[in-house]
């Protein structure tokens, strides 16, 4: 079970959005950007693409995606 001191808040640039992914790099560059579901992540709201926002997530999956 993961409680609140497994997630981790990081500002990252969406570049794309499908249905039930989005597309998202820590340094804004898309050529590094990882697909991650939706379902496993919290924006402050609506999702923007082009434009980067605070997300949160579980901490092990932002180190399996390199968002750190």
């Amino acid at each position: 079970m993961t409680d609140a001191f497994d997630k981790i808040e990081l500002e990252l640039m969406i570049h794309a959005e499908t249905e039930h992914a989005v597309l998202v790099s820590a340094d804004g560059a898309e050529d590094a950007a990882m697909w991650c579901s939706k379902a496993l992540l919290d924006f402050q709201g609506p999702i923007r693409c082009g434009k980067a926002q605070i997300v949160t997530m579980d901490i092990r999956l932002a180190e399996t995606k390199g968002l750190l």
